[in-house]
């Protein structure tokens, strides 16, 4: 009774560690091509840059 708790708590919430993993990358991804973007082409433009 203790597996089937556990497997049904893992598919309910679907917190492996591989998803975790992949939404994780996918963020620091995302959060470093919009500070790339920042750096190459806004920070420029800035009085004084």
């Amino acid at each position: 009774m203790r597996d089937n708790d556990y497997s049904g708590s893992k598919t309910k919430y679907g917190s492996d560690a591989g998803t975790a993993a992949i939404k994780w990358g996918a963020i620091v991804i995302i959060v470093g091509i919009i500070v790339y973007f920042l750096a190459r082409y806004i920070v420029p433009l800035l009085p004084g840059a």
